[in-house]
């Protein structure tokens, strides 16, 4: 069975909830208005029904709809988030711990991230 909407769907579809604008979520999502716009629009088809209020000058106002697929769309991501495991962060990148002896770790570290050695103190 096919799934006719994606996670990214959900995703824009979650930012315009949270922001209650197409514009500050593409900004949040640091993707391009009309990717969001399309987006949401999209999944209001795949659904059948509006998934926002939208009044010209006004932020835009979750419908009866919305506020469901909002519960189920949180859910649905964090369990996607569980697939890529514990250490990645909600844009998809991942957290990486690294220990070193005090010593040297000044001295290389901020290489290997690529910062400047001046103001590095001791681990």
């Amino acid at each position: 069975m096919a799934i006719p909407f994606t996670l990214r769907q959900l995703e824009y579809f979650l930012a315009v909830a949270e922001f209650g604008s197409v514009t500050a979520a593409a900004t949040n999502r640091n993707v391009s208005q009309p990717s969001v716009s399309v987006a949401v629009a999209d999944l209001e088809a795949v659904i059948g029904q509006r998934l926002f209020q939208r009044q010209a000058g006004h932020r835009l106002t979750i419908s009866p709809a919305g506020r469901r697929l909002l519960v189920q769309a949180r859910t649905i991501l964090a369990a996607a988030g569980e697939i890529v495991g514990p250490n990645a962060t909600p844009d998809g990148r991942h957290q990486l711990s690294v220990a070193c002896f005090r010593d040297i770790g000044p001295m290389y570290l901020p290489r290997l991230h690529g910062w400047p050695l001046r103001g590095c103190g001791h681990l």
